[in-house]
């Protein structure tokens, strides 16, 4: 291609971008504004799926007995290797949990820390490469939330944080920062922790019984 043709398709781009008015409207709500934050358990299906088939703790066993496809909630999962994931994202089987170091490093790096870490200080190419390939796809728990608000259609106004004293504090710490995107800033928030029979019952209650606004 000649340069007056690369500078002639250069202009027509660019006027094209300058003369572009078009407005995006938000499209309409898919589903209830409702999102479930739930801690990932120790407890596994021996398969590669969606995490919320994968993990197969009591409260998961719970969610999908209560809301069998998903219709009711937003699954979200915080995870000690995968931070915060979409509950449909694709995982494999692992062996990880949020100790107390990983509470406090999980905190202080805060909700656009990207996962799965993993050691990229590589000095070539290759081994960066290398590094990547075995680590995969990374998030950030920010994103994540910001990628299933947009795809329901708007904020997230009822809120359910499920599992151990850690996961919540590391929920509740990225909840402290905002994600204004993503959940609405009056929407209602609900802690469900203690002993595991409660738990089910406190989570049941909840999927099955939305609160619309916060009081």
């Amino acid at each position: 291609m000649s340069p007056e043709a690369i500078w002639r398709r250069s202009q027509a781009l660019r006027q094209y971008r300058m003369d572009f008015s078009g407005h995006f409207e938000p499209k309409p709500m898919t589903r209830p504004p409702r999102l479930l934050i739930l801690a990932c358990s120790a407890t596994k299906r021996d398969l590669i799926g969606p995490a919320r088939a994968v993990y197969n703790g009591p409260l998961y066993q719970t969610l999908r007995t209560v809301d069998p496809d998903g219709e009711m909630v937003d699954l979200a999962v915080i995870s000690a290797k995968y931070g915060l994931i979409d509950g449909n994202q694709i995982i494999t089987p692992y062996n990880a949990v949020i100790d107390d170091a990983a509470r406090d490093r999980m905190i202080a790096a805060g909700p656009d820390e990207l996962y799965p870490q993993g050691n990229l200080s590589q000095t070539t190419p290759s081994g960066l490469r290398a590094a990547r390939a075995k680590i995969g796809a990374r998030t950030s728990p920010a994103s994540t939330l910001t990628t299933m608000s947009n795809r329901l259609g708007g904020p997230y106004t009822d809120v359910g944080i499920a599992g151990g004293h850690r996961y919540i504090a590391v929920v509740r710490s990225w909840l402290d920062r905002g994600w204004p995107r993503a959940i609405d800033p009056t929407a209602c928030v609900t802690t469900i922790n203690g002993e595991i029979g409660n738990m089910r019952k406190a989570l049941r209650a909840w999927i099955e019984h939305p609160r619309e606004s916060r009081s």
